[in-house]
């Protein structure tokens, strides 16, 4: 990334998203090889609605599936902990 922008290939204000995409890519392709022959390369996806959304595209991009199974976990744990919780 710091070659591309030395060489004016790559603005600052894309530099954020670039890294994103190659972080994105680097963890499908391993998420899609560990599931390749079983789960019909279905990858499980939880976290924050926008990051699952781009998750989701690449892995459909790359000939996966992917199944949405929480969007906010933080949330659905915190829930969680306040149920079982012995509040005095």
């Amino acid at each position: 990334m710091r070659t591309l922008g030395l060489f004016g290939e790559l603005s600052e204000q894309a530099g954020a998203g670039f890294l994103s995409g190659l972080l994105i890519g680097h963890e499908v392709r391993a998420a899609l090889q560990a599931a390749r022959g079983r789960d019909e390369n279905r990858v499980r996806l939880i976290g924050d609605a926008t990051l699952v959304a781009l998750y989701a595209e690449a892995i459909a991009a790359c000939g996966g599936r992917a199944e949405v199974l929480v969007l906010d976990m933080a949330a659905a744990g915190l829930a969680l902990i306040g149920r079982q919780a012995a509040w005095r």
